[in-house]
């Protein structure tokens, strides 16, 4: 189920963030490799997601600059 949210936290160092969105309970973990964009993330940035789940680690999202 795609949800709306903006990009909270941004390193761009360490390639990872988290979108807040309120349909999530928490923060989503997103890594630059599960990104879709013409641009880089930034902080602000609106985004349109997925919540996946990747060999049995924490939830994380697939997203992409609304």
């Amino acid at each position: 189920m795609q949800k709306t949210g903006q990009i909270t936290r941004w390193d761009a160092e360490r390639a990872f963030g988290f979108i807040r969105s309120p349909d999530s309970v928490a923060d989503v973990f997103f890594h630059l490799r599960d990104f879709q964009g013409p641009a880089a993330p930034s902080m602000g940035m609106a985004v349109v997601f997925e919540e996946i789940h990747v060999g049995g680690k924490i939830g994380r999202a697939s997203c992409r600059e609304r």
